[in-house]
């Protein structure tokens, strides 16, 4: 099941301290206020998987900075390929608790390396999502919170001392002979169902708001962004005494509705098994109390529940071909260079083609929608509904259109490049007869222009090269993208099934700035690796 992400994060200097010790792991726009020490970022993506973490350094003289910039930078960096690791709920603990340690090895090993940082450390808080679940991790006392039905939860538990509340007993860079340096990973799956929403946030926002403030918060603003400003609004006002790191994830199945449908069908077996296995008497007792209930009328439930969320299931994938094709599409047609005007005339046609698929698409997801939300259908008419429109829309004769377009669009591309050549060979053979004229011996020079094009019956063509990611004195626009705090380093962002980009995060102005990456943590200070 794929699951919308909507987050919005801001990370806060606070009312009294100097610099943000504080650091974070999201995938989106980071806009950073040099001036007053102010991070925030938030956008919206869709997949199966996720992972968004905070961490609050600790140490003197910007120790906590790199402490805490080491450990989201490894998260960073390692992402792809530990999120390959995890593809069943079993491998969240194992591979997250390996993980976790491998970054407290790093942070201890630089203590080690540079004394001036040897009091350094980290919290690390984060939530991982699989699919229609989620895994609370931690380590030292920031926190993750869960709001659903208006009920908050706290995820985690905070490594802290019993008679002092600030001591920490379990943090990132601890020596293993002081003690434990796992992390905690809730065993217990969080189940997703319909729309939930989570809040990662670093002690600078519980030591200032309580926990029923915290709660009326998220529950008055339904905007994740406002929110976030509001609960550090309130964590300053009360005093702000220490870095202020926020982050509220909105997690919602892409298709609600058939996710409500799994829990009724799943409630619906239940009520079976319990009527067949308590026998007559007592099914007579419980038919009473459900006004005429019976075992036919249940068995009917579940097979029109069944056929329903087979259909949505179908449809899904369905749109989601049709989603993934236009997109191929799209990435072919943007690399196409347009400087021959048959090919630039293809290109167009090809591009308006993949537009009219794009059309398509959207009206069969509203079409789809409609069916759905129907109060007045039944499950099996819904059924019929869907199927219907499966086999009966525009996208697949639009699909055709554009491998057509494609088709004549590859054919104008070759032409291009076969006249290309024979400009070439005529060139070379000019030269060589004037060469020839002139009575000179030495052998005649190839010609160095080359063709821009290059040859290909299925789908090479000349190209123009991209550029992805960007970075200016305002905003850029990339919505799979992640984001750090540095202003003064820059890798390239890892590639992900959730986009790639290229970083630059040199910071030379004091106003406002925007910047892109792709799961990007950042220290200020501390360059490359």
């Amino acid at each position: 099941m794929k699951i919308r992400y909507k987050y919005s994060l801001i990370s806060d200097v606070g009312n009294l301290r100097k610099n943000n010790e504080d650091n974070f792991f999201v995938f989106g726009e980071e806009n950073r206020n040099p001036k007053n020490n102010i991070y925030s970022c938030n956008g919206e993506f869709v997949n199966e998987k996720a992972f968004f973490c905070v961490c609050d350094g600790m140490g003197g003289h910007s120790a906590g900075e790199v402490a805490s910039y080491i450990a989201t930078h490894q998260v960073q960096k390692n992402y792809n390929s530990i999120t390959d690791k995890i593809k069943f709920e079993k491998d969240v603990s194992n591979v997250m608790k390996s993980f976790i340690s491998s970054i407290n090895d790093s942070i201890y090993n630089t203590t080690e390396e540079k004394p001036e940082l040897k009091s350094m450390g980290t919290t690390l808080t984060g939530i991982y999502f699989l699919k229609d679940g989620a895994y609370a991790i931690n380590i030292g006392d920031s926190r993750v919170y869960e709001l659903e039905n208006e009920k908050l939860q706290q995820l985690t538990i905070d490594h802290t001392d019993a008679d002092n509340k600030h001591a920490l007993t379990r943090f990132l860079g601890m020596s293993y002979q002081y003690g434990n340096v796992y992390p905690d990973v809730s065993a217990k799956k969080i189940n997703l169902g319909l729309k939930k929403r989570f809040l990662l946030c670093s002690d600078g926002l519980t030591d200032m708001v309580d926990d029923s403030m915290i709660r009326d918060i998220l529950i008055e603003e339904k905007n994740n962004i406002n929110a976030a400003n509001k609960l550090v609004e309130t964590a300053k006002k009360n005093g702000g005494r220490d870095n202020i790191t926020v982050l509220i994830v909105d997690a919602e199945p892409v298709n609600k509705f058939n996710a409500v449908l799994k829990n009724k069908l799943t409630i619906c077996i239940i009520i079976a098994a319990v009527l067949v296995g308590a026998g007559l008497g007592c099914f007579n007792v419980y038919r009473s109390q459900t006004s005429g209930i019976s075992l036919n009328d249940l068995s009917n439930d579940i097979k029109n529940a069944k056929d329903l969320s087979e259909a949505c299931e179908k449809m899904n994938q369905y749109i989601d071909n049709a989603i993934n094709n236009a997109k191929s599409y799209d990435d072919y047609t943007n690399t196409v260079d347009e400087s021959d005007n048959n090919v630039a005339g293809k290109n167009k046609e090809f591009k308006d083609a993949i537009q009219a698929l794009n059309v398509s698409i959207e009206d069969v997801k509203k079409k789809y929608d409609d069916i759905v939300n129907n109060s007045e259908s039944d499950e099996q008419t819904k059924k019929n509904d869907i199927t219907n429109l499966i086999n009966s829309n525009d996208i697949q004769k639009n699909i055709d259109l554009c491998e057509g377009k494609k088709a004549e669009l590859n054919n104008a591309l070759d032409d291009w490049h076969k006249r290309n050549e024979e400009a070439n060979r005529h060139s070379q053979s000019q030269s060589q007869s004037n060469n020839g004229n002139k009575g000179d011996s030495q052998a005649p020079v190839k010609n160095s222009t080359t063709s821009s094009g290059s040859s290909s019956s299925n789908s090479s063509g000349s190209v123009k090269q991209s550029t992805s990611g960007s970075r200016s004195n305002g905003s850029t626009s990339n919505n799979n993208t992640s984001t750090h705090k540095n202003n003064t380093s820059s890798e390239n962002g890892a590639s992900s099934d959730i986009g790639t980009s290229v970083s630059e995060s040199e910071d030379t102005s004091g106003d406002s700035q925007t910047e892109q990456s792709i799961g990007k943590s950042s220290y200020d200070g501390l360059g490359g690796e």
